[in-house]
């Protein structure tokens, strides 16, 4: 029994473009890295705008992203504005002022 040459052709299309879809993927995720979905861990504190209507709400590290509160749907979250909480303010080291007579 011989399988005709077209049947070939469709499989190969076919798994070459199971191949490449994940690919796709992945690049599509690194080009909107700096955007969070709904039900993701927060990664930084700060001041987060949502994709579909532009609400902004502050989340802090750890939490978990909502829907928007506006329109109650699954959306992205965009960091417009980072922040620190307290304790990750305490343990940067903050340096001396310097004088410009010092200098």
């Amino acid at each position: 029994m011989t399988t005709h040459p077209k049947s070939k052709i469709c499989f190969v299309k076919i798994f070459i473009l199971l191949l490449v879809l994940p690919l796709l993927e992945v690049s599509r995720r690194k080009t909107r890295e700096g955007y969070m979905r709904t039900s993701e861990a927060v990664r930084g504190s700060g001041l987060y705008a949502s994709e579909c209507c532009g609400e902004e709400l502050v989340f802090y590290k750890h939490d978990t992203f909502w829907r928007c509160p506006r329109c109650h749907s699954l959306c992205e979250w965009e960091l417009t504005e980072g922040a620190l909480l307290p304790d990750e303010l305490e343990s940067l080291k903050v340096a001396e002022p310097v004088l410009a007579s010092e200098w």
